[in-house]
């Protein structure tokens, strides 16, 4: 059973099953390069930064400020925390030693827990909470610079059948949010590959597992971040007090689109905790550029014009054309409105031209 909790009143919900997401599915990875295309709409000026740490509990006052400070230091906008030992007595004090909002899913005082804080410093608007009854999964439905964005902090279980069942969970818990950019973030208690373990049993033995994690990135088309980033590297996010045997157990899963916008995923030595953190860093391109002539704006005196007007209908019926085969009204009208606006651009320096070599002939 999941919870629900909402900040707005207009939130659109829906209840698809499973199976019919999959069949869905079939239609998402046709229409995969038109998704990408409406989605990233939203990121051409997106940064966000993204810690996740295991923390292996949190009631100790010592460890717990010092783990904060170290996470405020990272300045990230969000911090998926596992393993909190939290419950709803210390929510209240210990949101007032972080300094801003925190969401939880509590475990017990001695097991399970987790969390996402937000950094106070910047302005997030969540929509939407969702929490699991176990201490295991949160979903926050958010939206900053002026994108949406869901995110997902789990815990996994760390028993096979347990683990199956768990990401099973995942993959319907997500169907309400299927044509959102995706962020998933956490201890997923399960190594992907060969390279992401050393020692102890071989990671064929979670192949079930494995599977399942493959099947959830598939049906949301979700990248491994830090894999993607690092085809070659070996790193490692737990280790046992010998050595003996090391995993990569906590990683990201995002979007498509947004994992290509990642410029770092990278494994760093945190405070107070047999895990490391892993730090998730997404910028668009256009960030890194010089501002350009700004937004563009319709000159309305066009609409008074004759010429303009001819050109304009006889154009208009050959884009409304050129992009019939979209389904979807609303992404068929973003590239007609991108065809619009160049070719009154065109048409305006077309004007202006031949307005200036008039006045020089005068």
């Amino acid at each position: 059973m999941y919870y629900a909790q909402h900040s707005h009143a207009k939130i659109k919900c829906s209840h698809t099953s499973s199976t019919m997401i999959k069949k869905n599915n079939i239609e998402y990875q046709r229409g995969l390069n038109l998704k990408l295309i409406f989605n990233m709409n939203d990121l051409k000026t997106f940064q966000i930064k993204i810690v996740t740490l295991n923390v292996k509990g949190l009631n100790g006052t010592t460890k717990r400020r010092s783990i904060f400070r170290w996470l405020h230091n990272q300045k990230a906008h969000f911090y998926f925390l596992q393993e909190t030992y939290s419950d709803e007595k210390t929510k209240a004090s210990w949101e007032a030693e972080w300094g801003g909002k925190i969401f939880c899913s509590h475990g017990t005082k001695h097991s399970k827990g987790v969390m996402i804080l937000l950094n106070p410093k910047y302005d997030i608007d969540v929509i939407k909470f969702e929490k699991d009854n176990h201490g295991r999964l949160i979903v926050l439905d958010t939206k900053m610079n002026g994108a949406n964005l869901v995110l997902m902090n789990l815990y996994a279980p760390n028993h096979i059948s347990q683990q199956v069942q768990f990401f099973e969970k995942v993959m319907n818990k997500l169907s309400n949010y299927a044509d959102e950019n995706i962020i998933i973030g956490g201890d997923f208690n399960c190594p992907l590959t060969e390279s992401d373990k050393i020692g102890g049993k071989s990671v064929e033995n979670k192949k079930r597992v494995r599977d399942k994690i493959s099947q959830l990135s598939d049906l949301y088309s979700l990248q491994e971040v830090w894999r993607e980033l690092n085809p070659k590297k070996k790193q490692f996010t737990w280790r046992d007090k010998a050595y003996k045997v090391q995993c990569r157990l906590d990683y990201f899963l995002a979007s498509q689109n947004l994992a290509n916008l990642a410029k770092e995923c990278s494994i760093v030595h945190a405070p107070g905790s047999d895990h490391c953190a892993v730090k998730l860093f997404i910028q668009s391109d256009s960030l890194n550029k010089k501002a350009g002539p700004g937004f563009w704006k319709f000159n309305s005196s066009l609409l008074e014009d004759e010429e303009y007007i001819n050109e304009f209908k006889a154009n208009i019926e050959n884009y409304r054309n050129k992009y019939l085969y979209l389904d979807d009204k609303g992404l068929r009208w973003d590239p007609i409105k991108m065809k619009v606006r160049g070719s009154t651009i065109a048409y305006a320096k077309r004007k202006a031209k031949k307005k200036r070599n008039e006045e020089k002939k005068l």
